[in-house]
């Protein structure tokens, strides 16, 4: 834990993410010395036109969040080619193509906000009596590992840039609400509580491929476990149509996913294949090309869950109310009896 043993060298922590995609293979290294022109800290971008609303109120709160409440490492999008792909339209509109340079350098603009907000909170004296002043400010967590960052107690070392001066960067207290959703819950929180609420009144997405879903995929209506008529990919009708009859919830489906994003919203495939492998999420479906069902736990079912659970090669995981199972076509008979019996 960053203790230097008697006689011994400084023993350093390296932060770590999960590794999901290519950028999170890399090692991490300091900020360049001033930030880009695009950097989502500098007052000069806030609200800057964006065809994902990069710079809005609601981003900067959530990319704040993860390193002041999170003590996340946070990238120069600029050089996190997998993370931040760039249409056409973005091109257009002047923005940059990420550069792959090897490796995953911190933002400027970023370390240029930590470092006034490290000097604030060491003006106080106590952090009760700065988080007071200042909620939306770094937690003790975030400062405690910074701090070691500082003091080469942890990987990557801080390097303050020059660039932007501290009065070019957003003030969190002048721009973020800290009564606000995107403050209060985390990214993996804000989906939970989606999930749980789409499990209840169903789905509320109004993305590409939930709207267009059926100009991508051959559909067949099918009639739910409420009994609502409604499209599936034409290969998961069977399957879709017993789980109903069993009386399964089902809430979400694609034959496979990656075709449909190839498709219908491409820009939007690397954020979604970077989500941690092991939970539920559109990842492992994404890599492996696979179809997906989700659906409501409950009595009903229970016996359809143990079943997939036991098929090799079906991915089975959950998320509060909500079920996942993530299978190739050759599963489909199988599972399909598995919903019969």
């Amino acid at each position: 834990m960053g203790k230097r043993p008697p006689g011994g060298a400084l023993q350093t922590e390296t932060m770590t993410d999960s590794k999901t995609c290519h950028v999170d293979t890399l090692p991490r290294i300091k900020a360049a010395g001033q930030s880009c022109s695009e950097c989502p800290f500098r007052k000069s971008n806030i609200d800057r036109p964006h065809f994902n609303d990069q710079y809005s109120q609601t981003e900067f709160t959530r990319l704040w969040r993860s390193i002041a409440v999170e003590g996340k490492f946070f990238g120069c999008h600029l050089t996190d080619a997998d993370y931040h792909p760039v249409p056409q339209e973005s091109l257009d509109m002047g923005y940059q193509k990420p550069a792959d340079i090897g490796a995953r350098r911190e933002c400027a603009g970023s370390v240029a906000l930590i470092r006034r907000e490290m000097r604030l909170a060491e003006s106080y004296p106590n952090h009760a009596t700065y988080i007071k002043a200042r909620p939306a400010g770094l937690s003790k967590h975030a400062f405690l590992v910074l701090s070691k960052r500082l003091k080469g107690m942890m990987e990557p070392p801080v390097r303050f840039a020059v660039k932007p001066d501290e009065s070019d960067v957003i003030d969190p207290m002048e721009r973020i609400d800290t009564t606000s959703f995107e403050w209060a819950v985390n990214t993996e929180g804000a989906a939970a509580i989606l999930l749980a609420i789409e499990s209840v009144i169903g789905s509320l997405c109004e993305c590409p491929v939930c709207t267009n879903h059926t100009t991508a995929h051959k559909a067949r209506p099918f009639l739910t476990a409420e009994g609502m008529a409604v499209d599936a990919d034409e290969e998961l009708h069977g399957l879709l149509s017993s789980m109903s009859a069993a009386g399964i919830q089902t809430m979400d489906s694609c034959i496979n996913m990656a075709d449909a994003l190839e498709k219908l919203w491409p820009e939007r495939t690397a954020t979604l294949v970077r989500a941690p492998i092991g939970k539920m999420n559109y990842s492992s479906m994404i890599r492996s090309r696979a179809a997906h069902i989700r659906y409501s736990n409950g009595p009903a079912a229970d016996a359809f869950t143990r079943a997939a659970s036991a098929f090799s090669g079906v991915e089975v995981s959950s998320s509060g109310p909500v079920t996942q199972i993530v299978f190739q076509p050759k599963h489909i008979p199988a599972l399909t009896a598995a919903a019969k019996r």
